[in-house]
């Protein structure tokens, strides 16, 4: 590695400090760490390297198969759901051109065909396409040493490393732009049948065309455009006579395409200004917070669209959009006012620019505003379609925060955010709009759940916070908030130390590919115990459960319950992302339905020292395979299986009390006879020796 020769300087100056220290007690050794920590931020505080760094995490995040496959799959959704959508808001609004304009979409969707895969290449090599609110130009991966010439042509392999790095989000932004085809065209084909039955006379006559040939001559500029194609100067005046017969057009087609995608502008709202400002210092100032954020503005959109069919939540929407009118509205009237008194030609010509720029986003608006009409009668009948599945228990929410209520879920094999169809569960995780109902709903529940097993069953100021906690849970924290909000909770709670390790193991996934993590799954499909007391073991047992090769080295997880390893799923699971879990459950399987049940995980603190991962695993093997057993016994028992629910969980929750403290005595024993380790045996002997007790002879005294 070639180094400048400031570089150099600091490096050497860090060596003879260090060495420095070294048997002299002499030597101020604070001051000496002092000058080398100096000395490390100078060469850390690197914009480029900083920004580097953030651009590595973001594509590592997107680098799975199965963020590919959900990102296409929510673009897909967004396809279907527009036609729909349209349909509704002429519905709700009794407005026939509007039902029309559904049947227009499709049509243009049939022609966007052709043109989708010429626009996925382009967004791939396009290096001038946004992507969650940065283009590529912001996001490239180039890596600088001090002192290097920032305008210097990088070399081969700094390119082919840039294009290696960057290639997950070149890749997501061809989806983007593929996708994008499909509402461009439709848009297009939407304003081209409004010319068809309003069409400008004045055009018309300039052009020297009918009302149909200008239509068809339009379509084939517009196609050519969409292709990547060059247009001849005939094709370009065609196509800019769109602007002169309907100025707002290219702005509802740019509009319509980005609300589409999820990558539409934010606007006003409080969440909106929040979302801008953090994303302009997090890009600017701290590109570290790619850790913990590392995507803002999508996550946004998508949450903000999903919200839109929640009965109530997309009236909000609609009465944002409204003020959003208003506000562009005066703006246009201060734009004319103006122009009318202008005399310059490039002010004058500048002018009109904005106001037809306006006019569009005013028609934008107006049409956003409908279609959350048409999101809300949609989202009606969601509501009634949600409440009869939860009621029939074929819906699910995020795992509860409850431990019990979590391991109970578990042991039945219920994944989260999942819906039963047939005789399988399937994940409808990232599927919006039904994400978003699915999940205010069954956390709704969840949250009744938690409440009435706590003890509360009031429907008063607790029923409200819960709604109010589980619309926070379903549509906050599938944005930005989320992470930054945890980060926050976790520096100012009590137990700050032991949040900051959890969120800090978190954040060093974006240190491994995330299509690392999946080979490294699909080699081995079982959970994996990763948990240490020490940090820097924690995250490295972390990152070795997310690396081929090294994943195996860690112990199971296994469960408490049927001493089996915990299974990651299918081959298909873990590429896709989705889950696809087996309904059908056995006698044993079905306890676990019992409302009364609350079995949480064991402890792994066994008598004032925390079981290695190894121990632990060891331990619930144990626990496991001796509670399966007796709850196998149980539910072989018609006897049992007609007891009501309480009586049930009682007998249930006895036997595994008693398992488990015969099984934490096993393992003290055998802890005690393991001489290899020391932490434990000398804990255990000098608690023994307190009493004058011999632990070989009397293992049972602690626990007793």
């Amino acid at each position: 590695m070639n180094l400048n020769p400031r570089c150099r300087m600091l490096l050497k100056q860090l060596a003879d400090g260090f060495r420095g220290t070294l048997g002299n007690p002499d030597v101020d050794k604070a001051q000496v760490v002092a000058d080398m920590a100096k000395s490390l931020v100078d060469i850390a505080d690197r914009p480029d390297l900083r920004q580097s760094v953030a651009t590595l995490v973001r594509n590592n995040f997107l680098s799975a198969p199965s963020t590919t496959f959900k990102n296409f799959m929510g673009n897909l959704a967004r396809v279907i759901e527009a036609p729909i959508t349209r349909f509704a808001s002429g519905l709700a609004t009794l407005d026939a051109k509007r039902m029309k304009e559904a049947g227009d979409i499709l049509v243009g969707y049939t022609k966007a065909f052709a043109e989708v895969f010429p626009r996925f290449i382009g967004g791939y090599q396009n290096r001038n396409i946004v992507f969650d609110g940065r283009t590529s130009k912001e996001v490239d991966f180039y890596l600088r040493f001090p002192g290097q010439d920032p305008s210097k042509e990088l070399s081969t392999f700094d390119k082919g490393l840039n294009a290696v790095v960057t290639f997950p989000q070149s890749l997501q932004r061809g989806i983007d732009e593929g996708f994008s085809t499909f509402f461009e065209r439709a848009q297009y084909q939407v304003i081209m049948n409004r010319l068809k039955n309003a069409p400008n006379e004045e055009i018309l006559t300039r052009l020297g065309m009918t009302r149909d040939e200008l239509v068809d001559a339009l379509e084939t500029a517009v196609t050519s455009k969409a292709r990547g194609g060059k247009r001849n100067i005939r094709e370009e005046r065609l196509f800019d006579s769109i602007a002169a017969i309907d100025p707002e057009a290219a702005k509802l087609v740019e509009e319509f395409s980005l609300n589409g995608t999820f990558r539409s502008k934010l606007g006003d709202s409080l969440i909106d200004k929040a979302a801008s400002n953090y994303f302009k210092f997090s890009s600017e100032k701290l590109p570290e917070l790619a850790f913990i954020t590392p995507f803002i503005i999508t996550p946004l959109n998508v949450a903000k669209f999903g919200s839109g069919f929640v009965p109530g939540l997309g009236v909000l929407r609609m009465r944002q959009a409204a003020k959003d009118i208003k506000r562009l509205v005066v703006k246009k009237q201060s734009l004319i006012s103006k122009l009318n008194t202008a005399k310059n030609d490039v002010t004058i010509a500048r002018l009109k620019k904005q106001i037809s720029e306006t006019s569009g986003e005013i028609k934008s608006k107006q049409q956003l505003k409908n279609d959350f009409m048409g999101q809300q009668l949609l989202g009606l009948g969601f509501t009634g379609w949600t409440y009869s599945m939860l009621q029939d228990g074929q819906l699910s929410g995020d795992y509860p925060s409850n431990p019990a209520l979590r391991a109970r879920m578990q042991e039945q094999g219920i994944p989260p955010n999942s819906v039963k169809i047939g005789d399988r569960w399937v994940s409808y995780s990232g599927i919006e709009p039904l994400h978003t109902v699915f999940a205010i709903f069954a956390n709704g529940k969840e949250k009744a759940e938690q409440q009435r097993l706590e003890g509360n069953e009031t429907a008063s100021i607790q029923t409200i916070a819960s709604v109010a906690e589980v619309v926070k849970s379903s549509f906050l924290d599938k944005t930005f908030t989320v992470q930054l909000g945890e980060f926050m909770n976790a520096v100012t709670s009590e137990e700050g130390l032991n949040k900051v390790s959890g969120m800090a193991v978190g954040a060093s996934n974006g240190l491994t590919p995330n299509l690392f993590n999946m080979i490294a799954r699909l080699e081995d499909p079982v959970r994996k115990q990763t948990k240490d007391e020490y940090l820097p073991t924690w995250i490295l047992n972390n990152m070795k459960a997310r690396l081929p090769g090294l994943r195996s080295d860690l112990p199971d997880r296994v469960s408490p319950i049927t001493g089996e390893p915990v299974s990651l799923g299918s081959s298909a699971e873990i590429t896709s992302g989705f889950k696809f879990e087996e309904v059908n459950r056995n006698r044993l399987q079905k306890l676990f339905d019992n409302p009364e049940l609350k079995i949480a995980p064991p402890s792994s603190n066994l008598f004032g020292v925390t079981l290695n991962n190894e121990q632990y695993s060891r331990m619930s093997q144990l626990m496991g395979e001796n509670t399966n057993q007796a709850l196998n016994y149980m539910a072989s028992s018609e006897g049992f299986m007609l007891l009501p629910d309480s009586l049930q969980a009682k007998a249930i929750k006895d036997a595994v009390s008693s398992i488990r403290s015969d099984i934490r005595k096993m393992v003290l024993g055998e802890l005690i006879q393991d001489k290899s380790s020391k932490e434990f045996t000398d804990f255990i002997n000098n608690e023994y020796k307190k009493k004058g007790i011999n632990p070989y002879t009397n293992p049972d005294y602690l626990v007793n």
